[in-house]
């Protein structure tokens, strides 16, 4: 089974090595996947569209969701133009789905405020209105509405324990609005290990 989330992001081709057009998913409803028009972006306000896709035509789908990277065939069973441009999918049989992990360990879903300061230990904060929205062994998710440095220590309590965590962030996304920032970052020391295992166990069993 397929997961993805409102507006996710895929890339589709007509053969299972071709050229890449970028689309997003809308939904999926009575057996079918909806997808906005696929396009490469040439420029500014200047795209180029996949060729005209006739029913039963074959297409490859490919994108990452949640720390998986998701591939699948299916069929085109309509191209509409109104009331927007979209394609119809056949809902991939289950056979014609691969996923590969890209995360070593599963990442599990939280809203814990941290706060981020420097690395050079002087505990100088840098910024308060900060928030994790996922966490795993080796790394976390990280929402501000302002720019991090690519090196910093986030803080957070655990209970009755406070946990530092130098981070190095590897993956930025702004949200289309542009009033926060997704890091992806990679947790390179930890102050606590064994209550941090301990936080991270609990939430395991919260997200079950």
């Amino acid at each position: 089974m397929l997961k993805f989330e409102p507006n996710q992001k895929i890339y589709v081709s007509r053969t299972e090595k071709g050229e890449q057009f970028e689309a997003y998913i809308l939904s999926s409803v009575n057996n079918t996947l909806i997808i906005s028009r696929p396009k490469i972006v040439l420029g500014e306000n200047k795209y180029r569209y996949i060729d005209y896709l006739n029913q039963m035509n074959l297409i490859y789908g490919r994108y990452m969701y949640n720390g998986i990277e998701y591939f699948f065939k299916t069929i085109v069973l309509k191209s509409n133009f109104t009331p927007f441009p979209h394609i119809i999918l056949k809902y991939p049989e289950e056979k014609h789905i691969k996923y590969k992990k890209l995360r070593k360990y599963d990442r599990h879903s939280c809203v814990l405020p941290v706060k981020i300061s420097r690395t050079d230990r002087t505990g100088e904060i840098m910024h308060e209105n900060v928030f994790a929205v996922d966490i795993s062994y080796s790394g976390i998710g990280i929402v501000c509405n302002e720019r991090l440095p690519k090196n910093f220590v986030g803080t957070f309590d655990a209970g009755k324990t406070k946990i530092s965590l130098t981070c190095e962030i590897k993956v930025l996304k702004a949200n289309k609005f542009k009033n926060f920032h997704l890091y992806g970052c990679d947790i390179i020391e930890n102050s606590d290990v064994k209550s941090f295992r301990e936080y991270i166990d609990i939430l395991k069993i919260l997200n079950t």
